[in-house]
């Protein structure tokens, strides 16, 4: 025809394959000409804006397999390359005539729209009339796909590459696409809710917890200017709070401290959502829209110094805080969810230790972390390192006279050392005793150490083992069982002379010698002229008295229930000097398990009286637990009546 002209067509019928079938559709037997297994091109002429269905404004062109060959290059970059031609795919060619016959043949084919990608246009036209417009950041890639994170919703929004744009494409303007994102990039999206085999290029499976089947993936995504996208706004900087719940990645009843279990590779295996930590400020924070914040979660990932295994063989980890723990961070609220949240901070110090901005001192530190700033007083003891094996090594309690287990792995590492000499002048006074050797917290005898309290429940197997006679000793398991099971946690290194394991009673005293010991010079019993009332409870147990302080003056809210189970001999003596006061109250908290019934196997709560019509009310307690009470208080009033000038903390001794 036009020498050099191209013509517009539509496939009207598939050339035959070898099996004889054809592709597509058309009226049989093509339109009295050509070969049997030609196909047929209906010619659009240049008036004609519909795809084929007028025969008087169509003319029959024929085509045969080899005068179309894919190319590799399409516009977009989404139509797939087919290696023929399919019914109703747009097309553009050269005409030629054949002079015997006088019909039409299509030269040299070319694809400008497949019936299958005008479908899938379609169709994502359809699911981008109500997308909405968001941006976000690239968090995660693999190969051709990856994940978003959105500044606008919670959940990660799926991408593939075909999707992704340039800004303003190439200088032909026929290639929109790029071949890969990176981790860190801001980008904006479109994001549709479409069923999990996938939209357009890459496809992919339901999302996990999508629900139903659908899943959120990005159309249209383009590449913005870092620092456009905004997740958070900031609120607050280096302010401190007390820990009401320890976060954790999945439930795990085994976890000693409540944290993750790691079954296998560090994670989960159930599917079970991270819990979310909650802290409650020590001072409220004003956010932007002048609501007043009195609380922030703190994600499983924001664990001061990560986490550690609890054993070699188990897989098990521990953390490092614990419920009452005062933490130092800064706070945000997320613009997706607005949930207030606490974040690492560069602050090294507590606002009241600190005289202005951020310092040189404090943006020394390598990272910025949240900083456990002071260990929580429930069920914390003082006492001095008295042996060290290869592994362990044993404390020996400023407060009793037992020597208590602790493994070398939770002695608080060398960063949380550092943020608990830089908020407590009051027992560090500018001094570090902690010393590293090989990357660890170096530890030695006669080191002064405070470190929670924790009874390992022993199983008593009844009998003292082979070669021992078969003797029982079930009798005598009770009174050695709380010896054997304690173990030191959390192990904190003190200055020397911060652990005092005497206090002075009295002093110019007089007294008379009424027995002497014949076998020992300068020993024996004397008799005071004048009695002395000793109150030893709060000098024997100067954490347990300062932790009732910060109860009844708040700071915990209205109550807090202790970590682990306690003592008969603790609870005892927590007990008595709860009822000593007249502003708080104590009950039982049971702890679920397979004894949760047991008398023994429950947590001490203590709580701060309300002073209104609203008052707490007090626990009834037992009769047994009653004169247990009156028992210690008995047993200190009994003691102070023959007391002299110095009292023993271990073992409650008055000596001269």
């Amino acid at each position: 025809e036009v020498e050099g002209k191209v013509w517009d067509g539509v496939v009207e019928m598939c050339c035959a394959r070898e099996d004889g079938r054809r592709g597509g559709g058309g009226k049989k037997g093509g339109s009295g000409g050509g070969s049997s297994g030609d196909g047929i091109i209906r010619l659009k002429k240049q008036d004609d804006t519909d795809q084929g269905d007028n025969e008087e404004q169509q003319v029959d062109v024929y085509y045969t397999p080899s005068d179309y060959k894919p190319t590799r290059k399409q516009s977009g970059g989404q139509q797939q390359q087919h290696s023929r031609l399919e019914r109703k795919d747009v097309i553009q060619f050269k005409l030629v005539t054949e002079r015997r016959t006088g019909k039409k043949y299509a030269r040299d084919i070319t694809l400008v729209q497949s019936e299958r990608e005008r479908q899938r246009l379609e169709r994502e036209a359809k699911i981008l009339e109500n997308a909405p417009l968001e941006r976000g950041k690239v968090v995660s890639t693999k190969g051709d796909f990856g994940f978003l994170r959105s500044a606008s919703r919670v959940e990660q929004v799926y991408y593939h590459v075909s999707h992704v744009e340039t800004a303003d494409g190439d200088e032909d303007g026929n290639d929109h696409r790029m071949t890969s994102l990176m981790e860190g990039q801001e980008v904006e999206f479109y994001v549709v809710n479409e069923q999990g085999s996938g939209g357009g290029g890459g496809g992919r499976g339901s999302k996990k917890g999508s629900g139903g089947g659908k899943s959120l993936s990005a159309r249209k995504v383009k590449l913005l200017p870092e620092g456009t996208v905004k997740f958070e706004h900031d609120l607050a900087q280096g302010v401190t709070g007390y820990v009401m719940e320890c976060p954790v990645e999945a439930p795990s009843a085994d976890s000693f401290f409540g944290g993750p279990s790691k079954k296998s590779g560090g994670g989960s295996s159930n599917t079970a959502a991270a819990t979310m930590g909650k802290i409650r400020l020590d001072t409220p924070i004003i956010d932007t829209e002048g609501n007043k914040v009195t609380e922030v979660v703190l994600h499983p990932d924001m664990y001061p110094s990560g986490t550690f295994a609890l054993s070699r063989t188990s897989g098990e980890v521990g953390i490092w805080i614990r419920p009452g723990d005062t933490l130092l961070f800064d706070v945000i609220q997320t613009i997706a969810d607005g949930v207030y949240r606490a974040v690492p901070t560069k602050h090294s110090q507590c606002l009241s230790l600190r005289t202005g901005e951020v310092t040189s001192d404090d943006t020394s530190s390598s990272k910025a972390s949240v900083r456990l700033v002071k260990p929580s007083l429930c069920g914390r003891s003082e006492g001095v390192i008295r042996s060290i094996r290869d592994n362990y090594g044993f404390i020996h309690s400023a407060e009793r006279n037992v020597d208590v287990y602790f493994p070398l792995f939770e002695v608080l590492p060398n960063e949380i050392h550092s943020d608990l000499v830089n908020n407590n002048p009051d027992i560090y006074n500018g001094s570090d005793p902690v010393q590293n050797k090989s990357g660890r917290v170096h530890v030695e005898v006669g080191m002064e150490v405070s470190f929670d309290l924790s009874i390992q429940m022993l199983k008593n197997s009844g009998v003292c083992g082979r070669g021992g006679g078969g003797r029982s000793r079930q009798s005598n398991f009770g009174a050695a069982q709380e010896k054997e099971g304690l173990r030191g946690r959390r192990v904190q290194i003190l200055p020397k002379g911060t652990v005092q394991e005497k206090f002075l009673v009295a002093s110019q005293v007089t007294a008379s010698v009424t027995k002497d010991d014949p076998k020992q010079p300068f020993v024996g019993t004397i008799e005071l002229e004048e009695a002395l009332t000793i109150q030893s409870s709060s000098l024997r147990y100067p954490l347990v008295a300062k932790l009732l302080d910060d109860i009844s003056a708040g700071n915990f809210g209205d109550e807090i229930t202790f970590h682990d189970i306690l003592s008969e001999l603790d609870l005892k003596i927590v007990v008595a000097m709860v009822k000593s006061r007249g502003d708080l109250e104590w009950l039982y908290v049971p702890v679920s398990g397979d004894i949760a019934d047991d008398p023994h196997n429950r947590k001490l709560r203590i709580v701060r009286k309300v002073q209104s019509n609203d008052a707490v009310e007090s626990s009834e307690k037992t009769g047994e637990e009653v004169a247990a009470v009156a028992e210690v208080e008995s047993a200190n009033n009994t003691g102070s009546e023959g007391g002299n000038s110095i009292v023993e903390t271990s073992n409650g001794a008055a000596s001269a």
